[in-house]
């Protein structure tokens, strides 16, 4: 296993941790593959219904480990574009995953680590959780938050959050649009995880479904998107998960 990250296998669900508390999970070369590779695996499993990010101790992720990154300054320029598509990498396979993708976040998630939080289909904060992407701050340029971060918060939001490099905290956070619930600090693990066991009780082949459905309607006149309802509602109603229910239901009645 690469040193930096643990996968945690649950029926139904990945649960893949960022595993360098002494460093605030900052990401190396390596765990950037590692991830990628462990996001890969379960987007191949089609036992897996849900994918859940998260860090271990305080922090979420504090973005790229910056010893490593500033070490690479005077790299040859195909070695910088190598990197820069290791990181793209990461960000694709995560958003290619076909079921739900849960971000978990207490503590600071910065740079890298906000854009993967945000990236996820659904992210729940900790109230005390912050948010910032401080790359302008680091001689460097916040490309990756910009391609994601955007779509969220809108162009005036995105140019003065991304510029900045400001903090923004739980309920400011879900307010602009970049985490989906705040959960008080002291209750999180209680809260979060009650979270994932709800998701976990719809199936994988739901879970799919719904997210493909979800995609698939995003930017669609009225009336296509009606269409693609009409389909995906004809799709569920042959699929196992309802032929399931109803056997269930028909035994309660």
């Amino acid at each position: 296993m690469t040193t930096g990250f643990r996968v945690h296998v649950e029926p139904g669900v990945r649960i893949i941790e960022l595993d360098r508390p002494d460093r605030h999970n900052a990401l190396t070369a390596a765990m950037i593959s590692g991830l990628t590779e462990a996001l890969r695996e379960a987007a191949g499993n089609r036992d897996v219904g849900l994918v859940v990010l998260r860090g271990a101790g305080l922090d979420f992720c504090t973005g790229i480990d910056l010893d490593e990154f500033y070490a690479s300054a005077d790299s040859a320029v195909p070695d910088q574009e190598r990197e820069a598509r290791r990181m793209a990498g990461m960000l694709r396979t995560l958003q290619e995953v076909p079921v739900p993708t849960v971000a978990l976040v207490q503590g600071k998630a910065l740079g890298i680590g906000a854009t993967l939080a945000v990236a996820c289909d659904l992210t729940v904060a900790s109230s005390a959780a912050q948010f910032a992407f401080p790359e302008m701050t680091f001689g460097f340029i916040p490309a990756f938050a910009s391609a994601i971060v955007t779509p969220f918060l809108g162009r005036k939001a995105a140019f003065e959050l991304l510029t900045s490099g400001r903090t923004v905290r739980g309920e400011e956070a879900r307010q602009l649009g970049l985490v989906s619930r705040v959960v008080p600090a002291e209750g999180f693990e209680a809260v979060s995880g009650s979270i994932v066991r709800g998701l976990c009780r719809c199936t994988a082949e739901q879970n799919a479904a719904f997210k493909r459905l979800f995609r698939g309607l995003e930017g669609k006149p009225a009336e296509e998107a009606l269409a693609i309802g009409q389909q995906a509602n004809a799709a569920a109603r042959a699929s196992g998960s309802f032929r399931e229910a109803a056997r269930q239901f028909k035994e309660m009645a």
